[in-house]
């Protein structure tokens, strides 16, 4: 516990850095594209909802970063003042690649990166001069919270944004969330695949870097066809009407996994990310401490 609750305070203050950069990066700017790589979608969207909540006059695209290089900034590139690529660690060759066109075509561009991507050498090196690094264990949960920051920073009039004023020091709370949570993880350890809402899909990602099959829940009828195992189920209370409409959508059609492990986070949707990502990444320190004890004992 003592672990988690200090990899979360290490998160918090990289936070503070992020959103502050954040901010000066777009300081005025109304045309802004964010671009994700590999696994790092979810974070994208989040920071995007929190950005047009902040500032109704802003225009954002969010896009792969893929798709964006090879297809869409040659047409839109002069358009953009601003763009934020994100990228989950095993995702360099896309980063590689947006970064070579945004530099082609003289786009502002800043890039956040997990720290592993610093060990690179030759062009990956170059392009990571000038970029934000982030420890990769806590990625997601660093940008979101800087978003929720950022946020707070353009515009703590909106009222959708200052009520989470509170929610932003997650740290405080991280023991008593677990206790509330902690059969709840020991049922999600036992499961194989992940459903999530798309709110939470930074979670079902994190948790696929642990090995779990994960999907949106307007795709989990694909994934109980295939796979009719136990699953974890994450979604907000605010979203409860969705997951039953969905669920009895594929009881109708005659799909029935094995067993569901409901995971409901009962807090605003904005900040619903960063507790799910925290129990993911307490699953993810169960489970390294339970490897590491097997090697002893063998």
């Amino acid at each position: 516990m003592k672990k988690l609750v200090r990899d979360v305070e290490l998160s918090e203050e990289a936070s503070n850095t992020l959103a502050k950069e954040l901010l000066t990066r777009l300081h005025g700017k109304e045309r802004v594209a964010i671009l994700f790589c590999g696994a790092s979608e979810g974070v994208a969207h989040h920071l995007e909802t929190v950005l047009r909540l902040a500032n109704e006059n802003i225009n954002i695209v969010v896009v792969n970063g893929d798709y964006a290089s090879n297809m869409l900034l040659p047409y839109i590139s002069e358009g953009l003042e601003v763009s934020i690529v994100l990228t989950s660690p095993h995702s360099i060759g896309c980063l590689n690649r947006v970064a070579y066109a945004s530099r082609i075509l003289g786009l502002d561009t800043l890039l956040i990166v997990p720290r592993p991507l610093s060990l690179a050498s030759g062009p990956l090196q170059q392009v990571l001069e000038g970029s934000i690094e982030i420890e990769a264990s806590m990625y997601r949960l660093t940008v979101s919270l800087a978003s929720i920051k950022l946020g707070l920073a353009m515009n703590s009039d909106v009222k959708r944004i200052k009520r989470l004023e509170n929610e932003v020091s997650v740290a405080s709370v991280v023991e008593d969330m677990i206790k509330v949570y902690s059969k709840t993880v020991e049922d999600v350890e036992k499961c194989r695949t992940v459903v999530v809402t798309h709110s939470l899909l930074s979670v079902g990602e994190e948790l696929s870097e642990l090995g779990y099959i994960y999907t949106t829940i307007d795709k989990a009828s694909m994934i109980w066809q295939a796979i009719p195992e136990a699953t974890a189920l994450f979604y907000t209370s605010a979203e409860e009407h969705i997951v039953r409409e969905e669920l009895a959508h594929i009881l109708r059609a005659r799909i029935q996994p094995k067993h569901v492990v409901h995971v409901r986070i009962n807090t605003d949707p904005l900040t619903a990310p960063i507790y799910g990502l925290i129990m993911a990444h307490y699953i993810k320190l169960r489970k390294a401490t339970f490897v590491s004890n097997t090697h002893i004992s063998q």
